[in-house]
């Protein structure tokens, strides 16, 4: 039961907020939302964020150690850091929305 609740909550909140780091709900049944027919329909996720750090680590473990091509993976590891950044930032960026619009 609570599952179903924390569902209906979940459409409840994503179906007012417009973020563009704030996953979109793009619809949901009319039917009650502790019904078993319930339903959302949200935007699709490639990976989650626990699958990505784990894709980094593996990344980060790549461009370590002694290669033959320094420059270039000094580049790649800044292109990483930067990507990496971009994603700390985009998170921060919707926290900081929803805690500014509580």
């Amino acid at each position: 039961m609570t599952g179903v609740i924390d569902l209906a909550m979940e459409a409840k909140y994503l179906s007012i907020i417009q973020h563009p780091h704030i996953i979109k709900i793009r619809g949901m049944s009319s039917s009650h939302p502790c019904s078993d027919t319930f339903f959302v329909v949200l935007d699709r996720l490639y990976d989650t964020l626990s699958d990505r750090i784990k894709s980094w680590k593996k990344m980060t473990r790549r461009m370590s150690g002694l290669g033959s091509v320094r420059d270039l993976k000094g580049r790649k590891k800044e292109e990483h850091l930067g990507m990496r950044l971009i994603v700390a930032y985009d998170i921060c960026s919707a926290l900081s929305f929803l805690h500014q619009n509580q």
